[in-house]
């Protein structure tokens, strides 16, 4: 978990960077404070930037998620793994297609999110090259 905290902060670390510097140049010239620089100009287009990259992040977390059972953590796939060896291997294909199952619903919810917010993003829809009101 502590490596995709660190991605994270890589993703917006590369974001902040990619933004021009007359973006900060022209918030100050408005006369805008420096939180006011933050919460109206930068983070905006940080976020319109960094949604594809947070997205992918998100599913990542998902699928890493099964590692933490071989700390002692049961999640998913632990549990699955407990019942088929509580069954003696019976109705083993039936167990993890279900667990399959539950990892895709969880993945597709997670696109569905990062599909909402970047439709939502007005940024995002600037430099995807998209007008507003659009599909995807």
């Amino acid at each position: 978990m502590l490596f995709n905290g660190g991605w994270i902060s890589e993703i917006f670390r590369s974001t902040y960077h990619a933004l021009p510097v007359d973006q900060r140049q022209l918030a100050s010239t408005l006369g805008y404070g420096r939180l006011q620089t933050w919460t109206h100009v930068i983070l905006p287009q940080m976020i319109g930037t960094a949604l594809p990259d947070l997205g992918s992040a998100a599913i990542d977390l998902l699928k890493d998620s099964s590692l933490l059972f071989t700390i002692g953590i049961v999640d998913t796939m632990g549990l699955a793994s407990i019942l088929v060896s509580n069954n003696f291997g019976v109705h083993q294909s039936e167990i993890y297609f279900a667990v399959a199952l539950v990892y895709w619903v969880a993945t597709l919810v997670i696109e569905a999110c990062v599909w909402l917010a970047k439709r939502a993003n007005k940024y995002y829809q600037l430099i995807s090259g998209r007008k507003e009101g659009e599909a995807a």
